[in-house]
């Protein structure tokens, strides 16, 4: 969505396997014209699936905190004039 001329994407990450993992989340955003502008990333730890998923804020993988929880928020803001992003996975360890 567009926030006052900065495109906005956002996604909830849930862990559906068992055990704890470490995920990187991906974005990227694209001018008018379909150029890549950036690529801004974060990497957060996530508890493994709890029925029903306990939503709250993931850490980043580098900080220490618990507990951890099995669904949580992902934003990213794009620089100035982008008109399309994305958000995905990356990479995921368990």
């Amino acid at each position: 969505h567009d926030d006052h001329g900065q495109l906005v994407v956002a996604a909830y990450l849930v862990n559906d396997a068992p055990g704890e993992g470490t995920v990187m989340v991906v974005a990227v955003f694209h001018d008018a014209a379909g150029r890549p502008l950036t690529r801004p990333f974060n990497v957060v730890k996530i508890a493994g699936k709890q029925d029903p998923a306990t939503p709250g804020n993931c850490p980043d993988a580098a900080e220490n905190r618990t507990p951890l929880v099995s669904k949580c928020p992902i934003q990213f803001i794009g620089p100035k004039g982008a008109v399309r992003g994305t958000i995905f996975v990356g990479d995921t360890f368990y």
